[in-house]
């Protein structure tokens, strides 16, 4: 069922057309593009190599974006965090120390072994998931984030700042 009934580009009215990969999805037949489901982003995360920002261009929008995760409808959250662990590079999670970051930390880093594009068949080329929390020395986010890494067993780095 199609929750979001227009384009937010057109206002035309929108359908629902099968998407590999996402199930049924809505389409704009004027603009000829997909339109997913406005919502806010459940996972956000600064992917950084040396001193770049991996940034994300999607659906062909002249601006780029943070990399972010979602679920689709009606899928499970283990599922949602497998689909998003393909890729031929390393990847790491972000550790608030929350519930949030450290259920999904957890459910990465029990797929991160094995790589998810050969349906688990080939281990992953680092079997190690990293782990990052940001945040001042002695915050008690960052203590929460420690427990939670020595629980699940990630390689976990700690980046501290200053108020100043």
């Amino acid at each position: 069922m199609i929750k979001q009934k227009c384009c937010p580009e057109c206002g035309a009215k929108l359908i629902e057309l099968e998407l590999e990969h996402e199930g049924l999805v809505p389409y704009c037949e004027n603009c000829k593009e997909y339109r997913f489901p406005m919502f806010n982003t459940a996972v956000s995360m600064i992917c950084k190599y040396q001193d770049t920002i991996l940034l994300i261009k999607q659906y062909h929008k002249p601006f780029y974006i943070l990399v972010a995760g979602y679920l689709n409808l009606g899928e499970g959250l283990e599922d949602a965090v497998k689909r998003q662990l393909m890729s031929d590079v390393p990847y790491g999670v972000l550790l608030s120390g929350g519930l949030d970051s450290s259920v999904i930390s957890a459910i990465a880093n029990k797929f991160s072994r094995r790589r998810i594009e050969t349906q688990s068949q080939q281990e992953a080329w680092w079997p190690r998931l990293h782990s990052f929390a940001v945040g001042l020395k002695g915050a008690p986010d960052l203590a929460a984030a420690r427990k939670v890494t020595d629980f699940i067993g990630t390689v976990h780095h700690e980046i501290n700042y200053t108020v100043q």
